[in-house]
C-alpha cells in the first residue's frame, strides 16, 4: 500500500511539473504582441488591483511592495508572469517560488526582470548622427523576502533586494532592503512598508544613482465574505500615489477584480480576474493609461 502512494505522489509531481511547463510556452505565446508597456510593474493580479496590496494578504506577488503580506496560498508554488510590448521587443516579468513553515515562517525569492532589444546606438560622426549598431538592456532586482508571524495578528518582513542593470557595455549593480507589517484582522487589515533602503547602484562607467525611500500605507476591508476594499498610498519625497480596487469573488474559484491606480493623477483603470483549479491559478489582468493606451497580462501559480 506504501509503494503505490508512493507513486501516486511521484506521479502527481510529475503532472505538476509537466502542467507548469506546459501553460509556461501558453502564456508566452499569448503574450506576444499583447500591448504592454517598459513603465509597468511586472505584477498580473497585483496590477488588476491597482497595485493598492500594501495591506492585502497576499499570494507570492505580495513582497514585490510588502514583504510582509505575501503569505496566502504560496507554499512550494511556482509563480510565472510573462508579457511582450507590442512591437517594442520589450518582454518583463516575474518568476517566484515561496515557502512556508508551520504558518510562521513565510520564505520567498523572486526574479523581476525586464528587457529590451534592438535599440540603435548612434553616434556623431563628422557632425552627423549615425546609426553604428544595436544593442540590448537587462534590469533585473532578484529578492529573497522572509516573514514571521510575531502574533496572532501580526506578522513582519523584510527583503533583500539584488539591483543589476545592463545598457550596452555599461552594467550597474548595487543592494537595497525592504521591510513591513501586516495587521490582520476579522474585516480589517493594516500594511505599512518602507523601500529602498540603502538604495545605491554603482555603475562601471563611475556613475552612482540613489533612489529616495518610499513609505506605502494601505488597507484591505472585507465587509463581507466574498467582497474586499482595497486601499493604499505611497509617498516618495513629496509625491504621493493614491490607489483604489475592489474584488469580488463570483465563488471559490474564480473572482473579479477593478480598480484606480494613481487616482487624482493619471487615473489607470485597471480591472482584471483569477480562476484558481486545485493548485493551478490563472491570473488575467488590463489596464488603460491616458497616454500609453491599453495593456494586457497573463501569469499563473502553480503547486509542486
Amino acid at each position: 500500500m506504501g509503494y503505490f502512494l508512493v507513486l501516486k505522489k511521484i506521479k502527481d509531481k510529475l503532472n505538476n511539473i509537466f502542467i507548469l511547463l506546459l501553460l509556461l510556452l501558453v502564456i508566452i505565446l499569448l503574450s506576444i504582441d499583447s500591448s504592454v508597456y517598459a513603465g509597468d510593474i511586472r505584477l498580473v493580479k497585483g496590477y488588476a488591483s491597482a497595485y493598492a496590496v500594501t495591506g492585502k494578504e497576499n499570494g507570492l506577488e505580495g513582497g514585490i511592495k510588502n514583504p510582509a503580506t505575501g503569505i496566502k496560498n504560496m507554499h512550494r508554488k511556482v509563480l510565472v508572469n510573462l508579457n511582450q510590448s507590442y512591437a517594442m521587443g520589450i518582454y518583463h516579468g516575474l518568476l517566484g517560488f515561496g515557502y512556508k513553515n508551520n504558518d510562521t515562517l513565510f520564505m520567498s525569492v523572486l526574479l523581476p526582470f525586464t528587457t529590451i532589444g534592438n535599440m540603435d546606438k548612434n553616434e556623431v560622426i563628422d557632425g552627423i548622427p549615425t546609426t553604428t549598431g544595436q544593442y540590448a538592456s537587462l534590469n533585473t532586482n532578484p529578492q529573497v523576502s522572509v516573514a514571521t508571524r510575531i502574533h496572532d495578528r501580526i506578522l513582519i518582513g523584510s527583503s533583500v533586494i539584488g539591483l543589476y542593470d545592463r545598457i550596452s557595455d555599461a552594467v550597474g549593480k548595487g543592494i537595497s532592503v525592504d521591510t513591513g507589517v501586516l495587521l490582520t484582522g476579522g474585516m480589517l487589515n493594516i500594511g505599512v512598508s518602507v523601500q529602498n533602503i540603502g538604495y545605491r547602484k554603482y555603475w562601471s562607467t563611475g556613475k552612482r544613482d540613489k533612489k529616495p525611500v518610499q513609505v506605502n500605507t494601505g488597507v484591505s476591508i472585507r465587509p463581507i465574505r466574498n467582497l474586499e476594499f482595497l486601499s493604499d498610498m505611497s509617498i516618495i519625497k513629496e509625491k504621493m500615489i493614491k490607489n483604489i480596487a475592489l474584488t469580488y469573488d463570483l465563488s471559490s474559484y474564480i473572482n473579479l477584480t477593478v480598480g484606480i491606480r494613481d487616482v487624482g493623477m493619471s487615473n489607470q483603470f485597471r480591472a482584471g480576474s483569477s480562476m484558481n483549479i486545485n493548485s493551478l491559478n490563472m491570473h488575467y489582468s488590463y489596464g488603460h493609461h491616458v497616454a500609453l493606451g491599453d495593456s494586457h497580462k497573463l501569469g499563473m501559480t502553480v503547486g509542486i
